[in-house]
């Protein structure tokens, strides 16, 4: 029977974190069908293994599947999405991990009732791990908003976002060549409908310094604008036609971010870099 919700969780070395996120899917108060799709990129800490061992205690929920060879975080996701049936499509990685029992049913709900809403996403508790620290996101975030709204900024955090899975059956090939494939994915999904914002903490994020987007000094700038600038020049190229005002939109944001690093590494005597992202 297709589950009203698959949940992707992509694993690599996760061990430390991932049955706090495992734990928070399969303990949903939802009334309906969940599929947990853990997809394991060949991990060399035991986490495959503790994900057998969940899924042997709940194989009604929990569905582990592992990578041949590493496939790298773009590729894994492709993959998993393919391996998802559902009504829907949530996502949570295997560092971050849901708080609030009845998100899936509260957004779930809200969705199966308006049926021009195409992607939903809630207030998450931002934990940065090396000092401690938590915050809470998107404060002032309107309860509704469109595309153009998200592409003039990313306001969404993975861990909070959930999907209708007919409105993308297929994802384009380039996915797989961005590093901010959530990104792409909010506004892919969003070109089919509305966007509805939950102001209520129901899910983790945490920050880690050694996460691919928690870069540090000044000579990582550059690598980590450069992910947000790969996302927005395919979505120039890739939107369809009649998306053309959220393409000069993002057209435009890419202009102001790529412009005012020039400016910053400028200041900061880093020539070489603000020549690259002058051309850019």
């Amino acid at each position: 029977m297709r589950p009203k919700v698959s949940v992707i969780t992509l694993a690599y070395n996760s061990r430390e974190y991932i049955e706090q996120t495992i734990k928070g899917v399969i303990h949903q108060r939802a009334g309906f069908g969940i599929r947990h799709v853990i997809s394991d990129d060949c991990s060399t800490d035991g986490t495959h293994e503790l994900c057998l061992e969940w899924q042997r205690r709940r194989p009604d929920i929990i569905d582990v599947r592992r990578n041949g060879h590493n496939l790298g975080l773009q590729a894994n996701f492709m993959a998993a999405y393919a391996h998802c049936d559902g009504e829907y499509i949530a996502m949570c990685d295997g560092d971050d991990y849901w708080c609030d029992r009845d998100k899936l049913r509260l957004m779930v709900g809200y969705m199966d009732a308006h049926p021009d809403c195409a992607v939903a996403f809630h207030r998450v508790i931002n934990y940065f791990e090396d000092n401690g620290t938590k915050s809470l996101s998107n404060g002032g975030q309107r309860k509704l908003t469109t595309i153009e709204d998200l592409a003039r900024s990313n306001t969404i955090t993975n861990c909070s976002v959930i999907y209708r899975r007919d409105n993308v059956p297929e994802l384009p090939d380039w996915i797989s060549e961005v590093k901010l494939c959530d990104y792409a994915m909010h506004i892919l999904n969003a070109c089919h409908g509305y966007v509805r914002y939950f102001n209520r903490p129901m899910a983790v994020y945490r920050q880690r310094s050694n996460a691919e987007w928690s870069l540090m000094g000044l000579h990582d700038r550059e690598k980590k604008l450069g992910m947000a600038l790969d996302v927005r020049e395919r979505l120039i190229d890739h939107l369809p036609p009649e998306q053309d005002a959220v393409r000069e939109i993002i057209r435009d944001a890419h202009t102001r971010f790529a412009l005012a690093e020039a400016a910053f590494s400028l200041a900061h005597g880093l020539d070489d870099a603000a020549a690259r992202l002058t051309r850019r």
